[in-house]
C-alpha cells in the first residue's frame, strides 16, 4: 500500500518524498525501532528523491541510514530537538566541541532576540515554547537535579532559564556525549524516553525495579505493545509518507 501511494504521488507530479520507517501504530510508548528496509524499498521503487526519517540519534545513525536505505538525504524530527548540533557532529566551524550548555545558551540568546514577549514581569517574557526546548536540551542534567527540573516547569522568563543553566554548570552536570559510542548513555537521552528498556539494553544497564523506575512500567508496557502493533501492521505494510 505504501508503494502504491508513492507511485501515485510520483505520477501526480510529486518532486520529493519523505518516508518515516515506522507504521502509524508506532507512536510514543509503542514507537519501537525504525525500519530502514522499508525506506530502502521505497527508494528503490522511486525516480524522485527520497528523504529518510526515523531512528536518527547521532551522526553515525545518519551515515548508517544513508548506507542501508540508499536515500538521498536524512531528516530528524525529535533527536534534533534535544541536540540541535546533531548534523554537525557537535563540532563547530572552528573544530570546537558544541555541548548542551552552549546550545542552550545560544538558543536562549536567539529566542530572547526574536520571541521575547512584552508582558508584565509577573507574566514573564518567555513564550511557552522556550520551556519545551530548554527541557529537551537539558534533559540529562534535569534527571539528576529534580529541583532544577521543577524550576524549569515553573519558569516563564529568560532570566530564570539562564539562572537554571548556570546552576547546572556550577553543579558540573554530565553533558551527553552523543557521538561517542563508548560514552553515549541512551537511557539518559530525551530521544529514547519512550524506548527506555531498549536504551538500557544498548547501554548495558540493568533495568530498575518497578518501584524504583520513574515511568519504567510504562516503558515496559510500551515495548510489548509496540511489538504487537508492528506485527499487526505488517500485513498492511503501510508506512508514513510526506511529500512536496
Amino acid at each position: 500500500r505504501t508503494l502504491r501511494l508513492c507511485h501515485r504521488l510520483q505520477e501526480a507530479g510529486c518532486a520529493m518524498l519523505t518516508v518515516l520507517g515506522r507504521t502509524r501504530h508506532q507512536n510514543k510508548q509503542t514507537v519501537g525501532s525504525c525500519n530502514f528496509q522499508a525506506i530502502a524499498a521505497v527508494k528503490a521503487a522511486m525516480r524522485i528523491p527520497v528523504i529518510a526519517n526515523g531512528g536518527i540519534a547521532t551522526l553515525e545513525d545518519v551515515e548508517r541510514c544513508l548506507r542501508e536505505t540508499g536515500a538521498d538525504a536524512v531528516m530528524s524530527s525529535e533527536a534534533i530537538l534535544e541536540n540541535p548540533a546533531l548534523f554537525a557532529g557537535n563540532v563547530d566551524s572552528e573544530g570546537r566541541h558544541v555541548g548542551q550548555a552552549r546550545l542552550a545558551r545560544e538558543y536562549l540568546e536567539l529566542a530572547e532576540e526574536h520571541l521575547r514577549l512584552r508582558n508584565s514581569k509577573a507574566e514573564g517574557d518567555a513564550p511557552k515554547c522556550v520551556k519545551a526546548h530548554i527541557f529537551k536540551m537539558l534533559f540529562a542534567g534535569l534527571q539528576d537535579n529534580h529541583d532544577l527540573r521543577d524550576r524549569v516547569s515553573n519558569a516563564n522568563c529568560f532570566a530564570e532559564f539562564r539562572s537554571i543553566l548556570e546552576e547546572l554548570e556550577r553543579r558540573e552536570w554530565q553533558e551527553p556525549s552523543f557521538h561517542r559510542e563508548d560514552a553515549y548513555l541512551r537511557h539518559r537521552s530525551w530521544y529514547f524516553r519512550h524506548r527506555l528498556s531498549e536504551a538500557q539494553n544498548l547501554d548495558g544497564v540493568p533495568e530498575p525495579s518497578a518501584a524504583d523506575a520513574r515511568g519504567g512500567g510504562a516503558a515496559e508496557v510500551g515495548d510489548g505493545a509496540g511489538t504487537d502493533a508492528r506485527e499487526a501492521d505488517a500485513d498492511e505494510g503501510q508506512f508514513c509518507v510526506s511529500w512536496d
